[in-house]
């Protein structure tokens, strides 16, 4: 091989090594990206999970009762787009339409996580009508999960988190307003996990 030849080869050797090299950059780049959203540690814009916590009282069997609460499915009819605007209906709809019960009255118990009955429901219960009536017009499942928090006006209190790309948005029965979880001004204390949703992860986030 003739001098210029190996000179040819050598540079043309280097540029495929080089292409090499910023494809595995830009892969890694964009993985670490994805983990990170996935585990909400994109700079507070997502809940950031952190250890496992047992399910909420009255939620231990929320996944034999409804199998639909727990499940996950990335494929949505929904464009992302369509989301919030989707979102904002449900909120509203069920805001209006469930009449405030305590599971005291209703159940004789401190706290049940069950779809309104027909008297009504409360603060978890509003949350499940909302992932339910959600998934049925298409949200992908893992992109809602029911988080516990606690409020200076509400005190212990259960609502919808809506994932979006941008963040996550909270869904409560307090208000027809959805906001990003850093808005409310409430600490949130544990979250489904996103990635396997009959199980719990603590949260421990205020804003």
């Amino acid at each position: 091989m003739s001098s210029g030849t190996r000179r040819n080869w050598f540079l043309r050797h280097a540029a495929v090594s080089r292409l090499f090299a910023a494809v595995a950059s830009g892969l890694a780049i964009s993985l670490l990206a994805a983990q990170g959203q996935a585990a909400g540690t994109d700079n507070g814009i997502f809940l950031s999970t952190k250890s496992s916590v047992s399910a909420p009282s009255g939620a231990t069997d929320l996944c034999q009762r409804y199998a639909w609460a727990c499940q996950t499915s990335a494929l949505s009819p929904v464009s992302a787009n369509a989301l919030l605007p989707v979102a904002r209906k449900v909120n509203r709809a069920v805001n209006q339409k469930v009449r405030s019960v305590a599971d005291s009255v209703q159940y004789g118990a401190k706290e049940v996580w069950s779809l309104p009955s027909p008297r009504g429901g409360d603060c978890e219960d509003y949350a499940l009508a909302k992932k339910h009536d959600l998934i049925g017009k298409g949200v992908p499942a893992q992109r809602l999960l029911l988080a516990t928090v606690f409020g200076q006006r509400t005190g212990s209190h259960a609502v919808l988190i809506l994932r979006l790309d941008d963040g996550d948005y909270v869904l409560d029965n307090m208000t027809d307003d959805i906001k990003h979880w850093s808005k409310t001004k409430y600490t949130f204390l544990r979250i489904q996990d996103p990635g396997a949703p009959e199980r719990w992860k603590t949260v421990f986030a205020s804003n």
